[in-house]
């Protein structure tokens, strides 16, 4: 895992993945944030060898610089099932992309409801519910301070006292994943930031971009 970088090319900001070379979090100044999770609707049997890693989906979008343009050239036969939350920015419009590994779901959200997702192959449907409970009564109650750092608490918080560490929103499984960076966008009105908290060094990165 590396800290967040500025690409020049994609005119875009994100942490890069050390393995694939790719990312799970993007935010560009063409006017778009994405975030890819791991899995489609259900959790899934691996079936590799894949194409490539669903980590340069990101990059592949911020390449074609629109859903349009990205839908149009995108082929996801071949590469592992996965989820991709789409924000454009100006009008604010939220779409999921679902690739199950036989069939792309393009689905439109409500753009001005919070909502989380959680990754099918981390997450059984007890524990995804689980998890939209807690964010549904953590938005419902009263906090101070900016809207990104209340989100982030959450990531921090989120289940403690209520699940063992490897259900709850900062993860932690015996022998297994964990949570290792918390990374969060926040956009005004003509700039934008995107805050990483790197969890295992304890350190903590700002990156700004003017639109």
């Amino acid at each position: 895992m590396l800290e967040p970088i500025q690409d020049e090319f994609r005119k875009a900001i994100y942490p890069v993945d050390e393995r694939s070379g790719g990312t799970w979090l993007l935010t560009s100044s063409k006017g778009f944030s994405l975030n890819l999770l791991n899995g489609g609707h259900e959790r899934h049997d691996r079936r590799e060898p894949y194409r490539h890693s669903r980590g340069l989906i990101p990059l592949m979008f911020a390449e074609a610089g629109s859903l349009d343009a990205f839908l149009d050239l995108f082929d996801p036969h071949g590469i592992e099932p996965f989820t991709l939350v789409v924000v454009e920015h100006s009008p604010l419009r939220v779409m999921q992309l679902v690739w199950t590994g036989e069939q792309l779901d393009v689905v439109e959200r409500p753009a001005h409801e919070p909502s989380i997702w959680s990754s099918s192959t981390l997450y059984d449907e007890r524990m995804r519910d689980q998890r939209t409970a807690w964010f549904a009564s953590f938005v419902e109650e009263p906090a101070e301070g900016a809207p990104l750092e209340i989100l982030r608490r959450f990531h921090r918080e989120g289940g403690v006292g209520k699940a063992p560490p490897g259900e709850r929103i900062r993860m932690k499984r015996a022998g297994g994943p964990e949570t290792v960076c918390l990374a969060g966008v926040e956009r005004g009105a003509d700039a934008w930031r995107l805050v990483f908290h790197d969890l295992v060094r304890e350190r903590e990165r700002c990156m700004r971009m003017i639109s």
